[in-house]
C-alpha cells in the first residue's frame, strides 16, 4: 500500500459526508507533519532523517516546527 488518506481539510466538506473533526497528523516514512490553521509543517523527523531529506520527499514548501 503506497497510502491512506482521508477527505481533505476542508470542514465543510467532511460534514457533508458525515465525518466530523480532521486530520491530525500526516505520517510518511521520513517525519511526521501536522497542521496549523489548514498548514501542514513537519512535527517530527524520524531518527536519521535529514530535514533535506524530508524536503526532498515533499514536493512542495514545507515549514518545521522548529522554524
Amino acid at each position: 500500500m503506497d497510502f491512506i488518506t482521508s477527505p481533505r481539510f476542508i470542514e465543510k466538506i467532511r460534514e457533508e459526508k458525515g465525518l466530523y473533526g480532521a486530520p491530525e497528523a500526516v505520517i510518511t516514512d521520513k517525519a511526521v507533519m501536522a497542521f496549523d490553521d489548514g498548514e501542514t509543517y513537519v512535527d517530527s523527523s524520524h531518527p536519521g532523517v535529514t530535514k533535506a531529506e524530508v524536503v526532498g520527499a515533499t514536493g512542495w514548501d514545507v515549514d518545521f516546527v522548529d522554524e
